[in-house]
């Protein structure tokens, strides 16, 4: 490998806060981010690769931001949230750093893989309770960004506390889906395979019969903060039956019409599919069911200005789960 001077590299990153090459006669590429004009700090953060030609370039870390740059505005995330034990991924996929797309560091596109029946669980959360901000830590010279995300999750249960305590201490990798509904691809992931998340648990079982008893959870990760872009895998018991829906929704109600909709979190192996049962009481005597296999539902045939009473339950290979409270709606 052909030696490169303290003078050339030097001349090479005098142009600080952006990405600086030097490429010599045989061998050596030089390559830098966050250039210092401290000689071992240059020398840290060289890495090599094989070329052939000698010439200097520059690419600037800043661009230009404008109204098509402001991604992902709604506040909040979908009460959702997705974690996996470290030790439970077969491969965890990394960044691949593209140097002509700014956040290419940030941004990963390949899928993590898990054994069979491995993968992310999911805990859906209290609505709106799903929060991330970030804060500078560090000395001068030296700050990085630190993440934190909090959610809560309602009641109080063995499983529950169980599963709390045993958060505090294992090695995780969190994974959070951003509220706005635009954006059908990205996941904020924290937490990479050097550095998982470092949890803290509260619980208030309240104190008055309007309040609801909350586990508040506290992920907070250093640096290690990712946008994901690959499948996830969820973690499937293959013993189970599927749990309660405790969520129904209804859109797009018209005078004959409407589309009933329960969260994505049931949406996922082992559930195969849905029966929906309609009738016109509460009590759900003789009412009509029909099935999806996917989160929502189009009613159609429904007379104006009646109203109808709902209930879903899911269907694995085990068998069916339980019916869900009755929802009801009015149409116009």
């Amino acid at each position: 490998m052909q030696a490169i001077s303290l003078g050339e590299v030097q001349h090479s990153f005098k142009k600080k806060n952006a990405v600086v090459g030097v490429i010599t006669n045989n061998t050596n590429f030089v390559l830098s981010r966050n250039i210092t004009h401290h000689k071992s700090d240059i020398i840290h953060r060289l890495h090599t690769h094989t070329l052939t030609h000698t010439k200097y370039f520059t690419m600037s870390l800043y661009k230009k931001r404008v109204k098509a740059d402001e991604l992902n505005k709604e506040g909040g995330y979908k009460n959702v949230v997705l974690f996996a034990l470290k030790d439970d991924f077969l491969s965890m996929a990394k960044p691949t750093v593209n140097l002509d797309k700014l956040g290419g560091k940030y941004t990963i596109t390949t899928t993590h893989t898990f054994p069979a029946n491995k993968g992310f669980i999911s805990h859906l959360s209290k609505k709106h309770s799903v929060t991330t901000k970030s804060a500078s830590v560090g000395e001068d010279g030296s700050k990085s960004l630190q993440h934190t995300a909090e959610f809560i999750l309602l009641g109080d249960s063995a499983s529950t506390l169980e599963q709390m305590t045993d958060m505090l201490n294992d090695d995780l990798i969190f994974l959070f889906k951003d509220q706005d509904c635009l954006n059908t691809t990205d996941y904020v992931q924290f937490g990479d395979d050097c550095l998982s998340v470092d949890c803290t648990v509260e619980f208030d079982g309240k104190t008055t019969k309007e309040g609801l008893k909350e586990y508040k959870v506290t992920a907070t990760v250093k640096a290690k903060k990712f946008f994901y872009q690959g499948t996830v895998t969820e973690a499937v018991d293959t013993t189970a039956l599927p749990l309660l829906i405790e969520e129904l929704y209804a859109s797009s109600i018209a005078a004959t019409s409407l589309t009933l909709a329960w969260p994505d979190i049931y949406v996922a192996t082992p559930n195969t599919s849905f029966d929906i049962q309609r009738a016109t009481v509460p009590a759900m005597t003789s009412p009509t069911t029909v099935t999806s296999t996917v989160g929502t539902k189009a009613i159609t045939g429904l007379t104006t200005v009646t109203a109808y009473y709902f209930r879903v339950r899911a269907v694995n290979v085990n068998g069916n789960g339980p019916w869900s409270s009755v929802f009801g709606v009015t149409t116009v």
